[in-house]
């Protein structure tokens, strides 16, 4: 029962919330190794580091082919596992890993290199969306499950006084 009990708490000081945070961009990408790192601050946003929480978050990247090639890589290289990506006309969509993540946590930022393995393409922006919940730094507020239980404590203490204390008769 009291497992139940505490399992409706929950910590009143978290808000979801979500940072965004996005830089445009006018790169054109013509030869191979040719580089390009940009760093994303959701700090910028609100975000503070210690103290807020990236639960996930995504990384959008607009690309376009110029249509020169048949086909165009790009290695995008992250925290954590780097990814792959053969460049068309639509933007590509990549989660974080779990050191993304720790560094968005940790730092409140997240630092991205592309590299051209193969054709020429442009890189127009990013824009990194964080998921997660921010810590409003307000005192926490007692919720029902904390009243209830402070409730029934009380009621026992008293239960267990009454039978304890009982008037003699004489």
């Amino acid at each position: 029962m009291l497992v139940v009990i505490f399992g409706i708490y929950n910590n009143a000081n978290a808000i979801p919330y979500t940072w965004e945070d996005s830089i445009a961009a006018n790169v054109f990408f013509s030869h191979l190794g040719q580089t390009h790192t940009f760093t994303h601050y959701i700090t910028d946003n609100g975000f503070v580091a210690g103290e807020d929480n990236v639960s996930s978050a995504e990384l959008n990247l607009a690309l376009s082919d110029d249509g020169n090639d048949s086909f165009e890589l790009l290695w995008i290289h992250l925290p954590g596992p780097d990814a792959l990506v053969e460049v068309n006309y639509t933007n590509v969509v990549l989660g974080l890993s779990l050191q993304g993540i720790a560094m968005l946590n940790a730092q409140g930022r997240l630092t991205v290199t592309l590299i051209d393995l193969f054709g020429d393409f442009n890189f127009n922006g990013s824009t990194l969306i964080a998921y997660g919940e921010k810590n409003s730094g307000a005192n926490p507020v007692p919720e029902p499950a904390t009243i209830f239980l402070m409730g029934s404590g009380l009621l026992g203490v008293g239960i267990v006084l009454r039978k304890k204390v009982k008037p003699r008769h004489e």
